[in-house]
């Protein structure tokens, strides 16, 4: 028979595959702890923006943003008047030191409705009479301004003639193709139904205003609801 020889295991082996063993799981751990590392950084990112965001809402005020005077809370109003008074370099109202500013455009000289030439009357240096003499150059200002409302009414007369043959009076007919049914312009009916329809203007006050009486003015109305009732069929 052969003779059989046995190789006792070295302790060292066992070592070996016990750190091995080791290594791997710190490296699992290792893994973890980082994972949780990127998740928290990404939830603390996220916190810090909704911490700004939230800061920069509770700073609005009417003066740094479009809310209205009135969302401003009590310790706000007022405080940036109080705060800017005094100190050095603070901003003044106004126009800032190298702002270009800004001006109305002017009408152009055709389009002038009006002109109103001013002359001197006497030179600054001798107090001498001067002549009125125009200046192509001449400083120009104006003043633009809505014209006088005043109602424009047409009428139509249906004259009477009588013949030179046969003295027969002849009077020309009432034309409906020439003569309106209603005694008020579709401008005036228009005006009427938006004072009274988008601004609510009371009915008394619009009387007033167009120089209607009441119960004309009312049947104006009733007529512009029905218009504008039967307006989507016409329109389709």
């Amino acid at each position: 028979m052969g003779h059989q020889e046995f190789v006792a295991a070295d302790w060292r082996d066992e070592r070996i595959a016990e750190l091995e063993a080791e290594g791997v799981r710190k490296d699992a751990r290792i893994a973890e702890l980082e994972g949780q590392v990127a998740t928290l950084t990404a939830q603390v990112a996220a916190l810090m923006k909704q911490v700004a965001e939230l800061t920069e809402k509770l700073g609005r005020n009417s003066r740094n943003s479009h809310l209205p005077p009135s969302s401003d809370g009590p310790g706000q109003r007022g405080s940036g008047q109080s705060k800017g008074k005094g100190k050095p370099g603070a901003r003044k109202r106004g126009g800032q030191p190298g702002h270009g500013g800004s001006s109305r455009t002017l009408v152009p000289p055709d389009e002038v409705d009006k002109v109103v030439d001013l002359f001197p009357s006497h030179c600054d240096g001798c107090a001498g009479e001067l002549p009125q003499v125009h200046d192509s150059e001449a400083h120009r200002y104006q003043q633009v301004e809505v014209p006088p409302i005043k109602p424009h009414t047409t009428e139509w007369r249906c004259h009477e003639v009588a013949c030179t043959k046969c003295r027969y009076k002849t009077r020309a007919p009432y034309d409906t193709e020439t003569i309106p049914a209603s005694p008020f312009g579709p401008r005036l009916i228009a005006m009427i139904a938006f004072l009274t329809g988008v601004y609510h203007v009371s009915r008394r006050k619009t009387v007033v205003f167009v120089v209607l009486g009441p119960w004309m003015l009312q049947t104006l109305v009733a007529y512009t609801i029905t218009i504008l009732t039967n307006l989507p069929s016409v329109v389709r």
